[in-house]
Order: structure tokens, then C-alpha cells, then sequence
């Protein structure tokens, strides 16, 4: 890999999404519901305490983690599309290596995601502050290390979801099937965020040896066990321990489906064979 070569797919990324209007709608349009939520709501708010502030922005937190994945695997699967069907792929693949492309498309989209949560992390604690109370503030000062799994279960979570886009994008030969690129990652992000809403609200302190091992086992799945690990780590007793060690299971999953992913992204991107993209490059 050539680490100036990444760096202009990183560039690119940045200079076609930060163009398009349906980018900057997906991101403005929620951050105007999370400000008018919290305005609305900021009696209520007022009278919770900080820990059931906490309870509040845990229940949230997954719904977040889902929101970014859908987002970013949306816009690399358009673009992935989009360069398959023009054939641009096929012009890329010529000059720049399979593996090249992935990391750059990959460090583009993480880079703004970043960016993403960074605007959203300034404005939603300016604005509640000015409202009478800080969220942002309560969540980083007394949970440091909470926030550092939730960043690195969401980074990981995100990864997955692009590789599984990249993957099934690049056999896509029409326009219209790109929704097909990203319906597993929206089914297992979507799974995994409905399973921590359902913990989180019948959340009962601390389980016993057996309920570990059956929610660790899962917890290892990439893109599911990164999303219910850090709700089980909020409203359970399970340890950091845990989820470093299943999130660390992942990454070696990771590697796996990446090594993959760029062998049939090599492949994909000037193959016209029109079978079934969803099950072509895992039955073949």
C-alpha cells in the first residue's frame, strides 16, 4: 500500500460527500430533532438525577450506534454502486490495488464519521448547557472509560457493516439494487439495537456465571457484539474485562472478513455475472 495513494481516496471521500445534499441532510436533519427533542423535554430532564440521566442516554446510545452505521454504510454502498455500474471501478482497479482502495475508503468514511460525532458532541453540549443542564458533561466526567468502549464497540461496529458493503456493493451491477449492499448490516445492527433496548429497560443489576457466558458468546459476533456489549456493560455487571476480550475476539473475525472482502472486491469490480448478490461471495 502507498500511503500517499490513500490519502487522495481519503481526500476523495471527503470532497464528494461534503458536496452532496443528501449527506448534509442526513446530518443536519437529526441534529435539529436531537435539539428540538431536548428543548421539549428539558423539564423533565431537570428533574431526573444524574443517574437517571445516565439510565436516559443509555437507552439512547444504541439508537446512535445504529443511526452512524446505516448513514455511512448508506453512502459507501452508493458510492461503491455508483462506480461499479459507471465502471469507474474497473479504471481504479488498474491504477491503485484492491487492498489501497479499501483502506482509503474505509479511513475516508471514519474520518468523517469523526467529524460527525465531533459537531454533533459541541453543539448538543453548548445547547444543553444554555437549556440548565450539561449531557455531554455528565456522561464524559463521571463515565471516561465507558466512553472509550462506546467509541471503540462503534468503530468496530462500523468496520464490519463497510466490510460486509464493500463486499456485496461490488457485485451490484444496477442502481436500484443498492439497497441490497447494506440490508445485512441494517439487520444485524438493527437486531443488536432492538436486543440492547430490551436489556436496557429490563436491566435487573447483576446475572449469574451462566447469563454471562450465554451474552458473551454472542457479544463476540462481529457488528451484534459490539452493540449490546456496552449496554451490558452499563446496566450489568459485567467488566470491562469482558468486553475488551470479546471485542478483541472481533477484531481477529475482522482481519478475516477483510482479507475476504478484498479478494472479492479484486473480483467484483470487473465481474458482470448478475446471480444473486447477496449470496455470491459467501456460496461459491
Amino acid at each position: 500500500m502507498k500511503f500517499h495513494q490513500i490519502f487522495a481516496i481519503i481526500r476523495h471521500e471527503w470532497s464528494l460527500n461534503l458536496k452532496n445534499g443528501i449527506f448534509w441532510n442526513g446530518v443536519v436533519v437529526p441534529l435539529i430533532f436531537i435539539l428540538l427533542s431536548l428543548y421539549h423535554f428539558k423539564d423533565d430532564i431537570l428533574n431526573l438525577s444524574e443517574n437517571g440521566l445516565l439510565h436516559v442516554i443509555y437507552q439512547i446510545l444504541p439508537l446512535f450506534t445504529f443511526y452512524f452505521c446505516v448513514f455511512y454504510t448508506s453512502v459507501l454502498a452508493n458510492e461503491v454502486v455508483n462506480d461499479k455500474s459507471s465502471r469507474i471501478s474497473e479504471i481504479m482497479l488498474s491504477i491503485v490495488d484492491a487492498k489501497t482502495q479499501i483502506v482509503g475508503k474505509f479511513l475516508g468514511v471514519l474520518t468523517l464519521l469523526f467529524a460527525h460525532i465531533t459537531v454533533y458532541f459541541v453543539i448538543i453540549s453548548y445547547v444543553s448547557g444554555i437549556l440548565g443542564f450539561n449531557i455531554i458533561k455528565v456522561l464524559v466526567l463521571g463515565q471516561q472509560q465507558y466512553i472509550l468502549l462506546l467509541i471503540i464497540s462503534m468503530i468496530l461496529t462500523l468496520i464490519s457493516c463497510l466490510i460486509w458493503t464493500v463486499e456485496i456493493g461490488v457485485f451490484v451491477n444496477d442502481k436500484e439494487q443498492t439497497f441490497l449492499a447494506i440490508m445485512p448490516s441494517l439487520f444485524l445492527t438493527g437486531q443488536a439495537t432492538l436486543l440492547s433496548w430490551y436489556l436496557v429497560l429490563n436491566s435487573g443489576g447483576e446475572v449469574d456465571l451462566i447469563t454471562h457466558i450465554l451474552f458473551d458468546i454472542p457479544a463476540c459476533a462481529p457488528a451484534i457484539g459490539s452493540v449490546i456489549i456496552t449496554t451490558l456493560v452499563s446496566n450489568y455487571n459485567f467488566t470491562y474485562f469482558e468486553a475488551y476480550l470479546t471485542e478483541t475476539v472481533q477484531l481477529v473475525f475482522l482481519w478475516l472478513m477483510l482479507k475476504r472482502a478484498i479478494k472479492n472486491y479484486r473480483v467484483g469490480s470487473i465481474s458482470n455475472n448478475q446471480r444473486h448478490v447477496l449470496f455470491r461471495n459467501w456460496f461459491k
